[in-house]
Formats: C-alpha cells, structure tokens, sequence
C-alpha cells in the first residue's frame, strides 16, 4: 500500500538579488529539487541517497509540507494534500515526524528530557498533565530510556541518548512514517549500531514506514528495503532491493559505492591513476 507520494516535485528557489522589489531574473533561479517520483509503501524502509547538496532535505521538507513545492503534488494515502491548509495539516503532521540529523542542536537546552517530549502533545491540545506523563514514559522505555531521564537536561545525555530522546520526540504523536535526516552521522559507530537495532525493532513493533535521508551507502544496504539515488536534485537510479548493490549501473551510484571505505585493507581497491603515475 502507497503511504507518501511524491509526484513530478520541484522546487526552484529565486535567485534574485538587491532586495525585496528587485527585478527577478528567470536566469537566476535555482532548481533545488526537478520532478521528482517515488513512492513509500507500508512497513517499507526507503532509502534516498545522495551527496550533500543534492536536494534531499528539501524534498523531505516538501513531503512534510515545511516547504511549499514549485510544482509537483504530495499525496497521503491516495489523498492529495500539496494545497492544504497549515490548520488542515496539523492532524496529517501528526502522522508524520521527523527525527533530526543533530538532535542535540533541536532541543531547547533549558528543557528537561520530559519538556522536550511533551511539546508535540501540548500543541495537540493535550493538556491533562497525568496523560501526558504517562505518554511520555512510555515512549521513552520504547526508545531504551526511563523515568531516571526525565528531569535531565539535552546536555547530559550521552550522544546515544540525546538521538534516542530525539526519537522519543517523534514517536509520541504515535506517527505511522518517520522521516530520518541522517539520523546516524552525529554518532560513533557503535551508537550507530544500536540506533539501528533500535529503529528496526521500533518498526516491527509499531509498524512504521521510514524514509532514510543519507549520502552514505554502506549504511543502505544494512538498514533500507530500497533505495532511490539523487544527484543535483533528480533521481539518477532506482535500486529495487538495497541490499544488492552491487547490481547498480549508474555511474554516479557506482562512484558513491567506491567511496565507501574497505573493511580490511586488502580489500582496498587501488585508483588507477595512482598505480600509473604520470609524474
């Protein structure tokens, strides 16, 4: 079943310069995102990959409907949303969330742990403070935390626990599709590890559907059911099942997959333009 829809979105920023009622040069304006299609399924991990630059959170944003697309349509559960109301959209972002790259960066520093968490339920009008607590205790024991972190501030958690409680942010709203934003690159990589078992046992045991934001393919063929690849705001490569591959064909995926580093160095490949020197 199709959950999110992207159809043909595009997002062109002007380009213009000299203020407010300078003339706007066509000439100037900045494609971010060209016609982009694709589709998340439930119960479906879909990876986008790309390098930095290449569109991807602000197709993320246009999905959430943070960013108004220049042309395109979204489509949530076969109903058309792109023109939505931000009032209108309030109940489908509640369906939606999305976990930050640096979730340290996304909290307030004066909040505690159980501020953080309850933001999203005091601005679903959840005012019954013995509701709310008992909502946010168990969405932090579902993320590996308790009721020992609830009076603690963003700045002493671990980094491990700082993405979990990021997580926790998300999940309260009880949504149905989490979007990732390079929710591992801020860790080492154990933490990294973990943050993934936790994400897939979320999954199973809530029933979620992720899209996962990443330029880093090593992780996609452990973490992804597919994988869609970007370059300079388009898609350039669908892989049907993200762990193989070793079956894409793209020049652009392929150079990716060669940056990913060598697990022991004798399967370190050797640049040709290194074993021929010129010099």
């Amino acid at each position: 079943m199709k959950l999110l829809e992207a159809v043909e979105l595009t997002k062109i920023y002007d380009g213009q310069k000299g203020g407010l009622f300078a003339k706007r040069n066509p000439r100037q304006s900045l494609p971010a995102v060209n016609s982009v299609s694709f589709e998340l399924r439930q119960n479906e991990t879909l990876g986008l990959v790309g390098e930095s630059g290449c569109g991807k959170s602000t197709l993320a944003r246009m999905l959430l409907r943070l960013e108004q697309p220049s042309a395109g349509r979204v489509r949530y559960r076969g109903t058309d949303i792109t023109d939505w109301s931000f009032g209108r959209m309030r109940e489908v972002r509640s369906r939606m969330q999305l976990v930050f790259q640096n979730s340290l960066s996304s909290f307030n520093p004066a909040f505690t742990v159980e501020r953080i968490i309850a933001e999203p339920l005091r601005n679903a009008g959840i005012r019954n403070a013995a509701e709310r607590r008992a909502r946010i205790l168990h969405t932090l024991e579902s993320v590996g935390l308790g009721a020992s972190h609830l009076g603690r501030l963003p700045a002493e958690l671990s980094g491990g626990q700082q993405q979990r409680v990021g997580i926790a942010r998300a999940l309260v709203r009880k949504p149905e599709i989490l979007i990732l934003d390079e929710p591992f690159s801020s860790l080492d990589f154990g933490l990294r590890r973990q943050a993934m078992d936790l994400l897939d046992e979320l999954k199973k045991s809530l029933g979620l559907s992720y899209l996962f934001i990443t330029h880093d393919l090593s992780i996609v063929g452990r973490f992804c059911d597919r994988a869609i690849v970007m370059r300079h705001g388009g898609i350039v490569e669908e892989l049907p099942y993200a762990d193989s591959l070793e079956q894409a064909t793209h020049a652009y995926t392929r150079m990716l997959l060669d940056s990913i580093p060598a697990r022991h160095p004798r399967e370190r490949k050797i640049d040709s333009r290194l074993s021929n020197p010129s010099f």
